[in-house]
């Protein structure tokens, strides 16, 4: 428990008739959010809380490096939410 990292990340699905599309290639806010829980032991007392910041599914390999202490790999394009998990970031 002192030594991981747990991630759940979702996909949003395949449109199966809801607004009537039926397809991923919509733009509507409901097709857009998945969900993104993190935790990681150095944050733990953010556990169970949320944030309204935007992030990417991009972000979450570089999100992963950081919490394990690697450096970042320049070849990606995301960059760690880490420094986002704070005091002022996240609401119960």
């Amino acid at each position: 428990q002192d030594n991981t990292v747990v991630v759940f990340i979702g996909d949003h699905g395949f449109g199966l008739g809801e607004l009537g599309f039926w397809n991923k290639h919509v733009l509507f806010e409901l097709a857009d959010r998945v969900p993104m829980i993190i935790s990681v032991p150095t944050k733990r007392k953010y556990n169970g809380m949320k944030s309204d910041h935007l992030v990417e599914s991009i972000d979450l390999y570089p999100t992963l490096l950081d919490a394990v202490g690697l450096p970042p790999n320049k070849m990606n394009q995301g960059k760690s939410i880490l420094d986002l998990i704070t005091d002022n970031g996240m609401r119960r």
